[in-house]
């Protein structure tokens, strides 16, 4: 009788720690998730007021076509794109804390991560496509045109937004192995197959970083208040 109370006593343990352990498992992850985010806020509210001061500080240039004005475009490019970065982690730190709000399946997590990829992997291509008019419209003469300047600055942040998210993704997939191997559901092979298509979107993403892309030959005029810049 002694031996059959010591063996209830023990299953019993056994079936009640398993839950906790699994609750200890997806606290810990939630709580480190967070505390990041958390990191991102802070780190992009003080980047998106270095990006406005450096946007400013050009437009308020008394002599555009000096070197100085160009030099304070670089400065509001660099900026501009560094808070773009970290939004694009951002937002997908808080559409993975979204996804396991519910605790999903290894096999769910998976799809998820397939559909965040190709989502990247879309806008990247799109990416392509206006870098290439930009090229194009630059060739043609068209680099001078306010619509130039403007779609070139609205390229270089979604490549930089699109850089954060990509590398984001890749520490979430890391993040996402570590937790699923505690809980027993980790397929490694699904995970390196995710990293290598991320590490390629990467690769390709890294080029609009290039001089040739980011930094700008600028010679910038004034004309009836508008301010031109000549693109790459």
């Amino acid at each position: 009788m002694r031996n059959l109370w010591l063996f209830i006593a023990v299953g019993l343990a056994l079936v009640f720690a398993a839950p906790a352990s699994a609750s200890s498992t997806f606290d810990d992850f939630a709580t480190a998730w967070s505390e990041r985010d958390a990191r991102y806020v802070e780190k992009h509210a003080a980047l998106d007021k270095e990006a406005r001061a450096a946007t400013a500080a050009f437009l308020d240039n008394a002599d555009p076509a000096s070197a100085e004005s160009a030099a304070r475009l670089e400065k509001m490019i660099a900026a501009i794109k560094a808070a773009s970065y970290v939004d694009g982690r951002g937002m997908i730190l808080r559409d993975l804390r979204i996804h396991m709000v519910k605790k999903p399946t290894a096999a769910r997590t998976d799809l998820w991560m397939q559909e965040k990829a190709d989502s990247v992997r879309t806008q990247s291509s799109d990416l392509d496509g206006k870098f290439a008019d930009l090229k194009r419209r630059s060739a043609a003469g068209q680099g001078e045109t306010d619509s130039y300047f403007t779609d070139t600055i609205a390229a270089l942040i979604m490549a930089a937004t699109l850089q954060g998210q990509v590398e984001e993704l890749t520490l979430v997939d890391a993040n996402l192995g570590s937790y699923f191997q505690a809980k027993g559901q980790e397929d490694a092979s699904r995970r390196q197959a995710r990293a290598r298509i991320f590490g390629a979107i990467g690769a390709a993403l890294s080029s609009y970083s290039a001089p040739e892309n980011s930094l700008w030959s600028a010679t910038c005029t004034t004309a009836y208040g508008t301010t031109r810049c000549t693109g790459m």
